[in-house]
């Protein structure tokens, strides 16, 4: 049986497949190769991975920025990922990625939480458990929306 333009749904379906895999990671456990650009090559920094994929839209402009709020809060909360507290987690995995992707998304306390989350996940993941949430920070029972 011959569905007609089966070719064209094969080939969207590979262009979402590469979209999806290029933008979520390749999930084959290797940090290194998430940010993939679109001509295949990898950058180790976020705001080169972001600029890459901005999609262009006619008659709107959608300038890529950080406001100073933003990167005040961001500053403050981000910046766990760096300290002495992820010591040992940081012997399993770099927190640089996750601390340049933390300064880059996060505006609000629930972004930053969920940034530093994920990489306490993939810390428990290599057999590290890192307590780091505070009453003042991120605190347990925190709801990301």
């Amino acid at each position: 049986m011959t569905v007609e333009g089966g070719f064209v749904a094969k080939s969207f379906f590979e262009s979402i497949l590469f979209l999806l895999l290029t933008l979520l990671g390749v999930c084959d456990q290797n940090h290194v190769n998430d940010f993939t650009l679109h001509d295949g090559s990898v950058t180790p920094e976020s705001s080169v991975f972001i600029q890459d994929w901005v999609v262009e839209q006619p008659g709107k402009i959608c300038e890529i920025r950080r406001e100073d709020r933003c990167s005040e809060h961001a500053t403050s909360h981000c910046h766990l990922l760096l300290s002495d507290g992820f010591a040992e987690c940081h012997r399993v995995i770099s927190p640089n990625m996750f601390y340049e992707a933390c300064m880059e998304t996060s505006c609000y306390e629930d972004e930053a939480c969920e940034m530093i989350n994920s990489y306490v996940h993939i810390c428990r993941e290599n057999g590290v458990c890192v307590d780091w949430r505070t009453p003042e920070l991120c605190r347990k029972g925190f709801k990301i929306r």
